[in-house]
């Protein structure tokens, strides 16, 4: 296309520079002066030539881009047909099968896990298993405890994760699998209870611990016999439940 469009071009200037001397004859001419019939004709005739030539080499120029716009295409259309009839549709079906049976598995285990702590809690509840105290699970319910649907031993804590594995597929696919995983964990560890540093009983038989220094007012309601500090043992009967 380049070597057309520069044949064009020449084509076209050997033109305009006839077509000038022609003008530049006539207009002597007319002004009077002396050009010959033979040397005029032969600068029209140069001139026709020329502007036909261009018109030849404008027309066979278009022409080329016709037909080399007509094999661009004609070659897409050939890669059209060769991905047609490639096994990439069936292998991106085949990825997403891969998918669906994945996320599938994942509803099956949290299923199953959510399943397995049910019956777990329902165990704990027939066997009568008694409330948390303030530090964990009581030593007289053998370190378990129930929280809603949850059952804890000692530190660890099983929770259901089904009602949360449509949201972390969703992760899952965006590719953020360490969120996916977050969500759903299926054990989870409790935090340390904190020990008050006092624990206050009231005339009315209400306990109230504290954290951190006591304040004025607490200080006078001891002085005054609203308030009563008890002993640190107390306070470790109170953390295992021992104490109400």
């Amino acid at each position: 296309m380049a070597t057309a469009a520069g044949s064009v071009s020449a084509a076209q200037d050997t033109a305009a520079q006839a077509r000038i001397e022609v003008r530049k004859a006539e207009t002597k001419l007319a002004a009077g002066g002396s050009v010959g019939f033979e040397a005029l004709h032969r600068l029209r005739d140069r001139w026709r030539h020329a502007d036909l030539a261009a018109r030849g080499a404008q027309a066979r120029a278009e022409s080329e881009r016709t037909q080399a716009r007509l094999d661009g295409l004609t070659a897409v259309g050939a890669e059209v047909d060769k991905m047609a009839a490639s096994t990439a549709a069936n292998t991106l079906a085949k990825a997403l099968e891969d998918v669906a049976t994945a996320c599938a598995r994942v509803r099956a285990l949290a299923d199953e896990h959510d399943v397995q702590v049910a019956a777990l809690v329902a165990a704990a509840v027939d066997l009568q298993v008694e409330a948390k105290a303030p530090g964990g699970p009581r030593a007289t319910s053998g370190h378990v405890a129930v929280e809603g649907r949850s059952v804890q031993h000692k530190a660890m804590v099983l929770v259901p994760v089904l009602d949360r594995a449509e949201q972390a597929l969703q992760f899952a696919v965006a590719g953020d699998v360490q969120r996916a995983a977050h969500l759903v964990r299926p054990v989870v560890e409790a935090p340390a209870a904190k020990r008050p540093d006092h624990l206050l009983r009231g005339n009315n038989g209400v306990l109230h611990p504290i954290e951190g220094d006591l304040n004025s007012g607490m200080q006078a309601h001891i002085r005054s016999g609203g308030l009563v500090p008890l002993s640190e043992v107390d306070i470790d009967r109170w953390m295992a439940g021992e104490l109400a």
